[in-house]
């Protein structure tokens, strides 16, 4: 139990946060008739960024070196993005012209549709982009691990030659 707990008290908000998500992946179908599901998306959606901001300020605590907690950065930044493509995509499904009853001269909902859907696509290639830069990064870290761990082995050990 003393090894679980600070495991727990580490990354608890990070499991919830990429936990919700498949949660309500899984719940697409489903009717609920006491409140509208894109409410419920929405309040998914703020809540993950709250956890994984939360699991951010944890690491801060945890974090053994700036390189080490900018990784986290970009990898929390990554998992971030999914549920601010939700949210996006809460405002594009109520600002959409046939579900919007909004008579108000300052708000076009063609306009809002339009620009969410090129945000959406531009936090899609965001998250490609980022998600490449966590693969290198982790390759490049692997790799430094694997020769470290190598040449401290190769010190006592004398070669004859």
């Amino acid at each position: 139990m003393w090894i679980v707990r600070p495991i727990l008290d580490r990354y608890w908000s990070l499991a919830a946060a990429i936990s919700l998500p498949v949660v309500e992946f899984f719940t697409e179908g489903f009717t609920f008739h006491f409140v509208d599901y894109e409410i419920l998306r929405a309040i998914l959606s703020v809540v993950c960024i709250l956890l994984l901001g939360h699991s951010w300020f944890k690491q801060l605590k945890y974090s053994r070196g700036k390189r080490r907690l900018a990784f986290f950065t970009i990898f929390l930044s990554l998992v971030a993005l999914g549920p601010v493509w939700v949210g996006l995509n809460v405002i594009r499904f109520y600002a959409y012209p046939e579900h919007c009853e909004c008579s108000f001269p300052i708000f076009n909902a063609e306009r809002v549709y339009s620009v969410v859907s090129i945000l959406m696509d531009a936090v899609e290639l965001f998250a490609k982009v980022i998600c490449v830069v966590v693969a290198l990064w982790a390759v490049v870290d692997i790799a430094r691990w694997m020769g470290s761990a190598s040449s401290s082995r190769d010190k006592g050990v004398r070669r004859n030659s």
